[in-house]
């Protein structure tokens, strides 16, 4: 019997687990550094670190990296890029037939995790790309009317439960086919529907971690997401701790009834805390209550004095007062100058994102949808007829 403790370290060999393991490090970290993709993106964590989290298993999440591929193809162009809201599938699905290029999914409803909003949209994407693609080809046509398969957007509300918590809701959106992930700094359990009155900000440093999370997690999956920061910042008036330094000056000296601290929201806040974001961040977010494109001129110009390469989006979770609910005129100047400020991505009020595709809404006893559905039942037909034996398929 060989004796196994008489032998030097000098004489073993290296496992061939290890060695692949070790050319798939240096794949990784040869991708980080050459690649346009990370430019300006700072890490904490190295690529043996992802190879040891892997795990023995590769799973190929197809839906998250062209979406987040063409996310970041898209928000790379000449022109800026406008996200329409959708609050469900069959919003999503007239968002993208009404021309939108991305999906963007401020918040899941009630009692429904994001991932399972985020699945059920590409669902339903994929299954109108299907319809179309069916139909084309039984027409001999072989093209395609349209970019069915839009990137998503989901904001990770519930990414504030700890750092585990964070991994796995990264992990969960990523598997269902997000293709862009943003990251609030403020208590989901705060928000107040959509805008930042009231809200409870979380320290710097917390934030800063969670996008580091975040990041881990889609190196980990093996899936570029696109990671944005958003900030509340601009209106927010408390704050749940002062571990942080950089949040001291922005402290009001006082305590709120819960025992948060009291803060100074506006654009120094915004700003510093923007500037604290961007290196972990591939899209730094402005939301404002309002339009407001003096404030938007501001942010964009303080962040890309430091940062002058960086994504910047801008989103108001209202559209109405200063221009008026549905005012495409308006819409169009104001468009027009966020791009000029320098935002790579739009994505205005519900009212104005979703009016231009009410008209493409499936609703019960339009034509619309008695159109949808005559598509639906061809499609199936199409797949039942497929098979021997085949018969008219029910929807």
């Amino acid at each position: 019997m060989a004796n196994y403790g008489d032998m030097s370290v000098e004489a073993e060999e290296e496992s061939p687990m290890s060695s692949l393991s070790t050319i798939a490090a240096a794949a990784i970290d040869r991708d980080w550094a050459t690649s346009q993709r990370w430019l300006g993106v700072e890490r904490h964590h190295e690529a043996d670190d992802v190879i040891r989290l892997r795990g023995t298993i590769r799973v190929e999440y197809s839906l998250a990296r062209r979406g987040a591929e063409r996310l970041w193809y898209l928000l790379h162009g000449e022109e800026s890029v406008g996200a329409r809201h959708a609050a469900s599938a069959e919003q999503a699905v007239a968002a993208v037939r009404a021309d939108a290029d991305v999906v963007y999914l401020p918040a899941a409803g009630v009692g429904q995790p994001t991932e399972a909003l985020v699945a059920g949209v590409n669902s339903a994407l994929r299954r109108a790309d299907q319809i179309e693609w069916a139909a084309a080809v039984a027409s001999g046509q072989h093209e395609m009317q349209r970019e069915w398969l839009a990137p998503v957007i989901a904001v990770a509300q519930a990414g504030f439960g700890g750092a585990a918590h964070a991994y796995e809701l990264m992990h969960a959106l990523i598997g269902a086919g997000a293709a862009g992930v943003l990251m609030d700094d403020q208590l989901p359990e705060a928000r107040r529907l959509g805008h930042g009155g009231g809200s409870v900000l979380v320290p710097t440093a917390q934030h800063v971690r969670m996008l580091d999370i975040a990041r881990l997690a889609a190196d980990v999956a093996g899936v570029p997401t696109l990671i944005g920061a958003r900030t509340a910042a601009l209106s927010a008036g408390l704050l749940t701790s002062d571990v942080d330094a950089r949040d001291h000056e922005f402290l009001a000296g006082e305590r709120s009834a819960e025992g948060y601290h009291h803060v100074r929201s506006g654009v120094e806040h915004a700003v510093a805390r923007a500037l604290a974001y961007a290196p972990h961040a591939d899209l730094v977010w402005l939301e404002t209550p309002l339009p407001d494109p003096h404030t938007a001129r501001i942010f964009a110009g303080r962040v890309h004095d430091q940062y002058p390469e960086k994504l910047l989006a801008y989103s108001c979770s209202s559209w109405s007062d200063r221009y008026g609910r549905r005012d495409t005129a308006a819409l169009a100047a104001l468009d027009r100058e966020l791009a000029a400020s320098g935002y790579a991505l739009r994505c205005l009020g519900a009212a104005a994102g979703l009016s231009a595709s009410a008209s493409a809404l499936a609703l019960p006893g339009t034509g619309a949808g008695e159109y949808e559905l005559e598509q639906l039942e061809a499609y199936f037909n199409d797949v039942v007829s497929t098979l021997p034996g085949g018969a008219v398929a029910a929807v």
